[in-house]
C-alpha cells in the first residue's frame, strides 16, 4: 500500500513537473478569441509555468487611442503563471511526504496520517489552479509593463491566470480621472473576479484606484481558452485524490 501511495504521488508530480519546467520544450499555443465579436483575437504560447510569446489584437468600442491595438508579449520577459508553479510546489511537498515515510516501521494509523498529509497538499494544488489570488490580480496587482514589447500604455491592462483546465485572458481599458465616486475596493474586486470566471463584460464601472490614482473602468473582456496540458495536470490531481480516498477507505475497513 505504501508503494502504491508513492507511485501515485510520483506520477502526479511528474505530470505537473513536466508541464512547468522552465527547460521543457513543450510550448503549447492557444487561440485567444472573444465569443461573438472581434473585441479580442490572438494567440499565446504557454511553456511550463510562463507565457513565452503571443500577440493580441484588441478592439474596444470606447478606447480612445486607436481602433485596433496590438499587444505583443515580450519573449525576453515571459509572463509568469504563478498558479502552476505554486501547484507544482504543493505536489513536491506531497511527494516528499511519501518518499520520506519510513518503509520498515509503520502501522495503519501512521499510514492514515500520511494519506491525510498527501491529500492536504494535493487539495492545495487543486485549489491553487481553480482560485485566483486577488492580491495577484488587477487592480490590486500591477502587471509589469515589460511583459509586452513595446510596453502597453498605462490605460490598458492585460493579465492572464489559470482557472481549472483553462487559461484566462483579461483585458481592461481605463480612464484615469479625478474626483470619481468610488465603490469599495473589496466589493469591486469580488465583482471583477466573478466576472472573470463567468466570462461577463461590463462597461463604465467605477473603481477605487489603480497605481495610486482614481480610474474609471471603460471596457473589459475575458476569454477562457481550453488547455490540453492544464487538463492533463488537473486529471492527474483528480487521480491522486481518488487514490488517497480509496486507500484510506481500505485502511478503515481493516
Amino acid at each position: 500500500m505504501l508503494q502504491t501511495i508513492k507511485e501515485g504521488v510520483s506520477a502526479c508530480s511528474q505530470t505537473i513537473d513536466i508541464a512547468s519546467s522552465p527547460a521543457a520544450a513543450i510550448g503549447a499555443t492557444l487561440a485567444i478569441t472573444s465569443a461573438g465579436n472581434d473585441v479580442l483575437k490572438g494567440f499565446v504560447t504557454v511553456d511550463g509555468a510562463v507565457i513565452k510569446k503571443g500577440e493580441l489584437h484588441i478592439k474596444f468600442p470606447h478606447y480612445p487611442r486607436t481602433q485596433v491595438l496590438k499587444a505583443t508579449l515580450n519573449p525576453a520577459h515571459p509572463f509568469p503563471l504563478r498558479q502552476i508553479q505554486t501547484a507544482r510546489n504543493c505536489l513536491i511537498l506531497a511527494l516528499d511526504a511519501a518518499e520520506t515515510f519510513p518503509i520498515n516501521n509503520y502501522d495503519s494509523i501512521s499510514l492514515k496520517q500520511l494519506l491525510d498529509r498527501v491529500a492536504e497538499f494535493v487539495k492545495k494544488a487543486r485549489d491553487t489552479l481553480t482560485h485566483v489570488d486577488t492580491a495577484q490580480a488587477f487592480p490590486l496587482y500591477e502587471v509589469d509593463a515589460k511583459h509586452f514589447s513595446p510596453e502597453l500604455p498605462e490605460d490598458l491592462v492585460v493579465e492572464f491566470f489559470v482557472s481549472g483546465s483553462c487559461l484566462v485572458t483579461c483585458v481592461y481599458s481605463l480612464s484615469f480621472q479625478v474626483g470619481l465616486p468610488a465603490i469599495p475596493m473589496n466589493q469591486f474586486q469580488m465583482s471583477l473576479i466573478q466576472n472573470k470566471l463567468m466570462g461577463r463584460s461590463r462597461e463604465f464601472v467605477k473603481i477605487d484606484s489603480y497605481k495610486g490614482r482614481k480610474v474609471e473602468l471603460i471596457d473589459e473582456v475575458t476569454v477562457e481558452s481550453k488547455s490540453p496540458k492544464l487538463e492533463k495536470i488537473f486529471n492527474a490531481i483528480t487521480k491522486i485524490e481518488v487514490l488517497c480516498q480509496g486507500l484510506r477507505t481500505k485502511l478503515e475497513a481493516l
